[in-house]
Order: C-alpha cells, then structure tokens, then sequence
C-alpha cells in the first residue's frame, strides 16, 4: 500500500493536520512522514462520523519504499476503537526513520482528520473518553506510560460552576492541565491551556477554580517520567470535593506550620496528615486578608471524594477572621485539613498540632484595645477545647482576668507570642490559672507592658459554658470568687498573700439572715487594703454602686470594717495589694441582727402597764424595746396580731456585751390556740430589779401591739382563749397558774343582755377570778374596766355573777399565791 500523501520530515515540536475521507472505494489513507533523530510522536484521528468506524495504524517503513510491506515493515502502533470514537497514538520516543501511518475504513463512510505532532507532551485533543456533562463528582482510573503518554477527557458544564480536578495513586510522575480549545482545531495552543499542575515525582495533582464558563473543556492527563497508573476526580462543587494530598505533613507528632495562598486559580489546598494514637487535635487558620475557611476530613471509604459523613469539623467563620479547630480527641488514623477560599484571594498560615491545651494562638476573639472592662461569653467542650481572645495595652497597666460561670473544669492563661510565631512556646505564658473542679479562674498583674496579648480559656473536663472579663483597673473591679466561704455563721479566718502577679483576692460569703459583720486584714508586711462589695446586678463586675465599705489604712497597718447591720444577701470580701507584697490572715464574723442589742426602743423604768403599737416584716424584721425593772416585781409581757412565723423574746444582757447569747433569753411556749390566735404571751411572778429587753420579730408582715407591765395580777389584756359568741348554756375549762404563766384570759362577746356567772374550782393554791370589759379599747385593765372580781382565800372556790350587756368581755384567772391548775366553769342564761 503506497503512501498517498507524503508529510516529509517531521522537526521537533511540529503539528500537521490534515483532512480526507475513507469509503468503500478508498479505503485507506497512508501518510508518509520522517524523523530526523528520535523524539516523541502524538497522533489523532478525530471527526469520524456517526455509526461509522475508521482506524489507524503506525508502521516504521524499514526499506525506504514509501509503502506499507506487511511482511518488511515494523508495526509500531495502532488505534482501533470501535464506532466513531476518536483514535490515537501517543509514544514517548520514536526513533530516527522513515514512517507510514495507514487510515482505514473498518465500517462505513467517513471524512476524517487527521493530525500529527511531535511535542511533549501531547498537543492533540482526541476525545478519548467523553465524560459529557459534568453535573457531580466523576473519578477515573487510568494510566499513562511510553505507549500512552498521555489521556484526554472531554466535559461540559451546562453553566458557569466551580470546577476540581484531582490526579491521585500516582508511582510515578504525571501531571494534568485543563484545556478549552478555544478555535476548535484539535490541537492545544498557547492560549487554549486554563491552568496546569506539574508537581515533582509521584506528588498528587490537583486543579481548584473558583468559576468556569459554560461550555466544553478537556482534562489532560501526560506522563512526565515513568510508567505510573493514576485516577482522576472531577467535580464542580464549591468548595472542592476532591482529596489529592497537596501537602503530605506525615505523621503530627508535635507543632507543623505551613505557608499557603487560595485564590480563584486555586480554591483549595489539602494537607494530609497521620496520628499514630489517639490524641488531641489543633488546627488554626492565621494571617487572611480574605475570607477563607478550613474543615478537617477523614476518607472512611477511601475514595478520594469527600462525602458528607467525612467531614469531622469546620471553621467557617465570616470575614477574614482566623479560624480554628480544637478537638479533645482524634482516634488513630489518616486525615486531611483542607483550606479553601470563601471570598477574594488569600495567603494563609496553616498550624497543626497534638498538644493538650492547645498550643496554637489564632485570634478567635478580637478584643483590641482594652481600655475598660470587657466581658465575653463561650463555651469550651470536646469539638472545642479552646478559646483565644486578643488584646492589647496601649501603655502599661494593670490587668485583671476572670473566668466565671462554669459548670465543669476550665482553665485560662496569658501569653505574649513573643515571636510572633503563631505558637504558644513555653517562654509565652506569662501567668496561668488553674483550679480544679468547676471553680472561677482569675489572673491579676499589677503591670503589664505596651503590647500584644492573648487570653486562652481551655477545656481541662467536661464541658462548660463560661464567662471571661478582662479589665485594666487598679485595685482589680472583677469578682470571681476565688474562696467560697459559704454561709457565714460565725467567725472564719483565712490566711492570703497579695503580690505584683495576684495583686487581689476575692472571698465570696452569704448570709442566711439580716447580721452585723466585722472584717479584719492583719498580719500584713506591706501595704494592703480591704473593701466589702455586694454585686447589686450580678454582671461579676465591682460598679461604684456595689461597695457597700473600705478600709484603706497606710502603710502596713490592719484594716477592718464593722457594720452593726448587713441584709440577708450574698457578698464579696476582695482583699488587694496597694504597694508591696505581703502575706496576709483575712478574718470575717457574722452576728445575727436579731442578736444584737441595738437600735432599741428605751421605755426606762416600767411603773406600770404600757402597750406600743408597731409592725415588723420583711424589711424591718426585728423591734427591739429596753425598759428596767427597778424593785421586785411581777412581770407581764403580750403581743398580739403576729403571725405564725413570728418570735417575742424577754432578754437580760447578763455580761453587757450587747449581744444575746445562749441563757439570756427567754421565749413563751406557745398555749394551745395560742398561734392560731395570732399572739403570744409570757407572765412571771418574780423577776430581780434590773434592765431587760423585749424583741418582737417576723419576716412576714405583721401590725402587732406588745404590752408590758408589771403589776400583778397582769393588767394588760391579750385574748388567750378567744371563746368567740356565747349563747345559753354552761362550758367548761381546764388549765393553770403559776409563777411563770401568772394569769389566763378568757375573751368573749354577747348578742344580747345575758346573766353571766363565771367560777374557779380545783385549787391547790390560791388563785383568784375577774370579769372586765376593754371599755377604751387600749389592752389594759384600767380601773373603770373591772366590773366584778373574787378573792376569797386559800382553796376557796371563787365565783362571780353579774348582768352583762351586749359587748366584749373578758374573764381572768390569776395566781395569788403558789402554783395551780383550776377549772374554769361559764354559765349563761
């Protein structure tokens, strides 16, 4: 078979095209071509029409005759792909020599073209698999070697889309480019490469753009050295989808840090990394000028696609904000930390480490300059284990830290990235705070330079939401509680030291009830001063308005502050340095109000009966009345219209103290109806000359009148025994009289005019009998109010009868002498 048309030699880097066809009374085309010295040989045979099929063949013409001897001449090559799929050949190297490539008809009729090139790597775009359009994630498996230099792909995309190619399980080096041949000619020129990867040795290839037209474009996969089989990814997803390993980190055993750029010629860079145990795991994203995100991957299927289910964390914060990601915990395995663009072009630094904290300083938080007081709200937890906030001091100041409001163990520290490295080394941390359990961190430093700073909340268990405040203000205005002292009862000590790196303590107490505290600092070498703060608003922040006292001595002196009276409530004792460091013994005591003697009313000398009219409740809990006793005498004490929760006490401040303490009070026991008639009362027959007190207590509401005397019989009036209306009939009561319960009344009303008769039978002693009428209503019995009474002598029963309107009345029984029970016996008709 004779070559039809002779190309000549064939120079380097030189493509020929041309065109013909085939049928079945031409069946084959043979072009004549030389190579002058060896070089590599592309060859495409492209345009073969629908339901035909024509092929090629190369042959090394071995005499020189310019035609095809089957029996004489090498077969080289060929491409026989069925239907009209186009052929090709692609060989690395074809040595010097004179050389027949054969088109032939295998089926049908057909135009063809034809072309041929010698450059490296191929410039011809057959479509030798034709992916069509590109709506997801494609993956191709294939190889290239010195037969097949090189495999083209052909795709659409039906609208502009983000477009990631992938080249992956390469043993040697192959690299891709992505193609749109812009003039339609088959052929790859200059202009019609959009981008290119030709990474070294067996390096993963990848392709990431932002946004591809609409239209028809070509992936070529080409040999660069060594036989190598590959598989490509292409897809269209935003951000990438694929999983080539950009950057092979190995296995992270301690702190990597990389130096990349995303833009939209390269959307997204992957790094794949091993742990070889579980371990912790940070990540932080640093130094945007645009807004690019990270997300950290783990291929469960190995398919070098991300699915759904691989994607473990993201940090996909807005701007150019850093990013970060702190796990707790990251089983054994393989993954992957790709960055990828969100908006505008970008370098980056990238940071991975294992370390528990984590060492890593992005600025998640960007405080700025910190001038006031600046308070935060987080949360650490397992899928983030730290916070860091950045802060800076435009001169030195002091600085003041807390970490509040946690339910579980967090810790925080202070660093300066002294070198600027975006890793916190160990010469950074400049004070830490540590305590177990769920209890308030804090960091108080008397001076810190002009600077850079960062604060870091991290995870030690559990997971917590928290509270950070930051302030520059001296003495510290923040109130974590550092020592919880609970409810304070009685006296607690506490022994401290204030310094330049803790330059203040806070003590947290509460108290049950209304007390006097007294507070003492002793003990002190240098200068420091103690305040008492109640935080009015709960926001952990010492306002103007929440100290309640200071004590601001000179020098080394003690400081104490005493206040005969502090609401129930929850306080703060905040002990701070003013110069110097010095150790110190923090003493705090509550005292009941109600046990103080204080504030009173002064009666003076009781001559005889009184009643004062007051209320009590839940802001004025306590009335306190002092009146002395100056010969020996009875006394009688009544309260009415208290509530159920209220207390009378009768108090002797034995040793002048002015504090009630244990066997210098006496309280009534309460008499059967006593409580549900809203009263109390106590009688004593002999009380010794001297200065008494009577308190009247409630936290309800209560208008109550107290009545004191001391005449005997009592000659106050307080219905006991409220035996409401009486009508005909007789009824009966049993009870006593003694020297500390000296008189019972019974109170009582009639409708209408009633024959009365009132007796006292039973007596052991004597006691004697009266009937009264309140006429003025003021709760004493004065003279006028005695209608009857009966006092005969000894055992002697004691009976009184009288005609009584309709009104009140009120029947006493009292003690004359000795103590009796008697019975109490009424009669009306």
């Amino acid at each position: 078979m004779t070559a039809e048309f002779n190309v000549g030699p064939l120079g380097y880097d030189v493509t020929q095209t041309f065109q013909d066809s085939v049928d079945d009374t031409d069946p084959s085309d043979v072009y004549g071509f030389s190579l002058s010295e060896a070089q590599p040989l592309n060859l495409s045979l492209t345009g073969i029409t629908e339901n035909t099929d024509v092929d090629v063949r190369l042959y090394r013409d071995i005499n020189g005759n310019g035609q095809i001897d089957y029996d004489v001449d090498q077969a080289v090559a060929s491409s026989i792909r069925g239907s009209n799929q186009d052929d090709f050949i692609n060989l690395d190297s074809l040595d010097a020599g004179q050389y027949l490539a054969d088109v032939y008809q295998y089926a049908g009729d057909s135009p063809y073209t034809l072309s041929l090139s010698t450059t490296n790597p191929s410039n011809l775009l057959p479509t030798e698999v034709n992916v069509g359009s590109l709506t997801d994630t494609q993956t191709f498996f294939g190889s290239v070697n010195s037969t097949n230099t090189a495999d083209t792909y052909r795709f659409s995309l039906d609208s502009a889309s983000a477009l990631n190619l992938s080249l992956t399980g390469l043993s040697q080096d192959a690299d891709v480019r992505l193609i749109q041949d812009s003039n339609n000619n088959g052929v790859i020129d200059d202009s019609d490469v959009i981008e290119s990867s030709v990474r070294a040795s067996n390096f993963d290839e990848s392709i990431n753009l932002s946004s591809l037209g609409q239209g028809d474009y070509f992936a070529q996969v080409y040999q660069y050295s060594g036989d190598t089989d590959y598989t490509l990814s292409l897809s269209a997803t935003n951000p990438s989808n694929l999983l080539p390993t950009e950057v092979n980190v190995g296995s992270l055993t301690d702190t990597q840090t990389f130096f990349g750029s995303v833009n939209s010629t390269n959307t997204a860079d992957t790094y794949r990394f091993s742990l070889d145990g579980a371990s912790a795991l940070n990540l932080s994203l640093t130094g945007l000028s645009q807004d690019a995100d990270v997300r950290l991957i783990q291929d469960s299927n190995n398919n070098g696609v991300i699915d759904d289910i691989d994607v473990i964390e993201s940090s996909v914060r807005a701007s150019n904000f850093d990013e970060s990601i702190n796990l707790s915990s990251l089983g054994q395995g393989d993954y992957f930390a790709q960055v990828y663009q969100y908006s505008g072009d970008t370098d980056y630094t990238l940071s991975l480490s294992t370390t528990n904290p984590s060492n890593l300083l992005p600025t998640e938080v960007n405080v700025g300059s910190l001038t006031g007081t600046q308070t935060f709200f987080g949360s650490v937890n397992s899928t983030d284990t730290a916070d860091t906030y950045r802060f800076s001091l435009d001169s030195a100041s002091a600085l003041n830290l807390s970490l509040t409001g946690l339910s579980q163990d967090a810790d925080v520290r202070l660093i300066q990235d002294s070198n600027n490295n975006g890793v916190i080394d160990d010469s950074d941390v400049i004070e830490s705070s540590v305590l177990p359990s769920n209890l308030d961190e804090s960091i108080n430093l008397s001076s810190l330079a002009q600077g850079d700073y960062f604060a870091q909340v991290y995870q030690f268990s559990g997971d917590t939401d928290y509270t950070l405040s930051l302030s520059t203000t001296n003495p510290s205005n923040l109130l974590p509680t550092e020592v919880n002292v609970g409810s304070l009862t009685g006296t607690q000590t506490f022994f401290g030291s204030v310094n330049g790196t803790d330059t203040a303590d806070t003590y947290r107490f509460s108290l049950d009830s209304a007390s006097a505290l007294n507070l003492s600092l002793t003990g002190l070498s240098q200068d420091a001063d103690v305040r008492l703060i109640q935080d009015s608003n709960n926001n952990g922040v010492i306002d103007d308005s929440d100290v309640i006292e200071s004590s601001v001595l000179p020098s080394n002196f003690d400081e104490s502050i005493n206040l005969s009276s502090l609401g129930q409530g929850d306080y703060f004792a905040q002990v701070y340095q003013f110069s110097g460091d010095t150790d110190y013994t923090l003493s705090l005591s509550a005292t009941n109000s109600n046990d103080l003697l204080v504030n009173e009313v002064d009666i003076g000398s009781v001559t005889g009966p009184q009643v004062f009219r007051d209320s009590v409740g839940s802001t004025d809990t306590s009335d306190l009345y002092r009146f002395s006793v100056d010969f020996d005498s009875p006394l009688n004490i009544t309260a009415k219209g208290l509530s159920s929760t209220a207390s009378v006490r009768f108090i002797q401040d034995v040793n002048s103290n002015g504090l009630v303490e244990s066997g210098e009070f006496f309280s009534p026991t309460a008499r059967e109806g006593v409580i549900a008639a809203n009263l109390s009362s106590l009688s004593t027959n002999n009380l010794s000359p001297g200065t008494f007190y009577v308190q009247v207590s409630d936290t309800d509401n209560s208008n109550y009148s107290l009545g004191i005397s001391t005449s005997g019989p009592s000659d106050l009036l307080v219905p006991e025994n409220d035996l409401g209306t009486l009508d005909n009939g007789a009824r009966n009561f049993s009870d006593s009289v003694s020297s500390f319960d000296t008189s019972d009344l019974y109170n009582f009303s009639l409708s209408e005019s009633r024959s009365f008769t009132a007796s006292i039978s039973g007596l052991s002693s004597d006691a004697d009998l009266r009937l009264i009428q309140d006429l003025d209503s003021n709760d004493i019995i004065d003279s006028t109010d005695l209608i009857i009474d009966s006092t005969f002598g000894g055992t002697t029963t004691d009976t009184v009868n009288s005609l009584l309107d309709a009104g009140n009345y009120f029947v006493q029984v009292y003690q004359f002498s000795g103590d009796t029970s008697y019975n109490l016996g009424l009669t009306v008709s």
